[in-house]
């Protein structure tokens, strides 16, 4: 009985020692994020720049800060410019620009990375996208995008589980594939466990993904990436969970200072919380992903946008989560209040052959 009883425990004790080896690495990502405007509206009260300035920085992001505070790493799209200047203003329809300073909005809102691969990166040349990146590592919140101005990678690490960043939009897939694969190699040379790969493009207001968006996403998946992340229409479209991989093809908006309204579907989004996970020898085992649905405003008129998102619950969840369903190839489970949609694991690819062995097979042949 007695040897019985040191048998159990040691038992319980290695048990232990290896649930305690492993490791989850918890990202939340959000979707469009414009934390300026154009320059027209940046006297008007109601609009964004303004909202902040009367409400403190930490306003954007209070509702989700829970969320976001939470997790390992949040990583949001960051689409405008931090630049106390108009020169190198691109002749565009729309141009964002916000102060040097308001790059702390980040950091209030526990938001610790951010994606650069957008139309809007760029809006005031190389001067304003410099100046954003200046501003982003003043306040320590790492940037990375394979665009005309830079080519730069992120790769978060915990408890030596590594996980590669990767950010373009479909202007600079379209003319420079080979200089975003090169960007994909040379995070897979520096040992990542997993890879995002972060891609902006689409039919803006269209609720179904088009062939551009899966040929970026199979792009990513044929480049090593594990979880694809999808925006720029600015609404809600579907997911594809496919054998060892996970493809969100537009999450929506998130906090938009672009537009002072709410266009049709836009008033419903989603956040996407993946879970990594690693075993205790510290080898990538697979991903699980949570929908939690947001409305972009928490305006109680919903076409009304006070840039300040919002968890959704009952009817609107419900919408949001309907509208993803419609575009996507699995069906998604029941909505949680509180949780959101939990979608179901998805394993990691089988580890490539060992040379050693495929040797020794062709040589016993």
């Amino acid at each position: 009985m007695k040897r019985f009883l040191i048998y159990c425990l040691l038992l319980l004790l290695v048990l232990s020692c290896s649930l305690a080896g492993a490791t989850d690495i918890v990202v939340t990502f959000g979707g469009d994020c414009t934390l300026g405007s154009e320059e027209r509206f940046w006297d008007r009260p109601n609009h964004f720049i303004q909202m902040v300035q009367t409400y403190g920085k930490a306003y954007p992001f209070s509702w989700l800060y829970p969320i976001f505070s939470q997790d390992d790493l949040t990583v949001v799209n960051l689409e405008g410019t931090f630049y106390d200047s108009t020169l190198g203003k691109v002749k565009k329809k729309y141009n964002f620009r916000a102060p040097l300073d308001y790059a702390e909005i980040l950091v209030k809102g526990s938001v610790e990375a951010v994606g650069l691969g957008n139309n809007h990166s760029e809006d005031y040349g190389i001067r304003g996208f410099e100046s954003t990146t200046e501003a982003l590592e003043a306040v320590s919140i790492p940037w990375f995008v394979d665009c005309q101005s830079a080519n730069k990678a992120y790769v978060y690490e915990k408890e030596g589980a590594r996980i590669g960043f990767i950010s373009f939009n479909s202007t600079y897939y379209y003319r420079e594939k080979g200089k975003i694969a090169q960007t994909f190699e040379r995070v897979r040379s520096l040992g990542v466990d997993a890879i995002v790969g972060i891609m902006h493009g689409g039919s803006e207001y269209y609720l179904r993904h088009n062939k551009l968006q899966t040929e970026m996403a199979d792009f990513c998946i044929a480049q090593g990436a594990t979880v694809v992340i999808g925006h720029h229409p600015h609404v809600l479209q579907g997911v594809e969970v496919r054998e060892n991989e996970s493809i969100f093809y537009s999450i929506g908006n998130l906090v938009f200072g672009g537009n002072g309204t709410i266009r049709g579907d836009a008033d419903v989004a989603t956040l996407v919380q993946v879970r990594f996970s690693f075993d205790e020898n510290g080898i990538y085992v697979g991903h699980q992903a949570t929908l939690i649905p947001i409305h972009p405003s928490s305006s109680e008129d919903p076409k009304i946008n006070n840039f300040m998102p919002i968890p959704a619950t009952g009817a609107g969840a419900q919408r949001a989560l309907q509208i993803i369903g419609e575009d996507s190839n699995i069906i998604l489970g029941e909505f949680v209040e509180g949780v959101g949609v939990t979608l179901p694991f998805v394993n990691a690819p089988p580890p490539p052959p060992d040379p050693m062995e495929v040797l020794i097979i062709i040589e016993q042949m």
